[in-house]
């Protein structure tokens, strides 16, 4: 009885040492990822990534970790994606990794790394304000501050207005028929 005792206690004994142990590893480990995501920057804005994406190219396994912003202000993963329509002219057709140049198989979110980076605090992208914050600091800000119609330059309000009325009597003539549509255009040049 003595000795079930004294297994069972040495067992207790190596199971809170290995659960200690793991922890400490897992710790270690942590603090690792931070420190890889502190360096971190999107290769296309050279920004910390806002609502990074994780590119899986074929050096991915190797260590190869491309984080790239997948945002609708930057919209730096749709330039990405973009590159692969605009170089339709070679034949590879291929997304290739911005670090190592190797193929893009696919792409997903690392959610502890995206809330990581969207903590970092980043300067706002107004090059006259001052503002400072995390990513859905910014995203407040901006929506307070820089989208206002009354900010808007009055002058630059009228041409855009112009423009718009130029826009719609083109439209107009055209659907009336090209002869209005070549008096206008021609009309507007003398």
């Amino acid at each position: 009885m003595l000795q079930k005792l004294f297994c069972l206690c040495v067992y207790a004994c190596l199971c809170l040492f290995l659960i200690i142990k793991i922890k400490k590893m897992s710790q270690k480990t942590e603090e690792k990822l931070f420190e890889e995501w502190e360096a971190v920057r999107c290769p296309i804005c050279m920004e910390p990534p806002h609502e990074a994406i994780l590119l899986l190219c074929s050096s991915h396994q190797k260590g190869c970790r491309a984080y790239i912003c997948d945002n609708s202000q930057s919209n730096c993963f749709g330039r990405f994606t973009r590159s692969l329509i605009i170089n339709e002219q070679y034949p590879s057709k291929k997304l290739v990794c911005p670090l190592c140049r190797g193929e893009v198989s696919d792409w997903t979110t690392d959610e502890p790394a995206r809330r990581f980076m969207n903590n970092k605090p980043r300067s706002c992208t107004n090059e006259s304000c001052e503002f400072l914050g995390t990513y859905i600091e910014i995203l407040e800000h901006k929506n307070l501050v820089h989208t206002r119609v009354s900010q808007v330059d009055p002058q630059m309000l009228q041409k855009l207005s112009a423009l718009k009325d130029c826009v719609n009597q083109i439209e107009s003539a055209r659907r009336e028929g090209d002869d209005n549509l070549r008096r206008l255009i021609l009309g507007s040049r003398s």
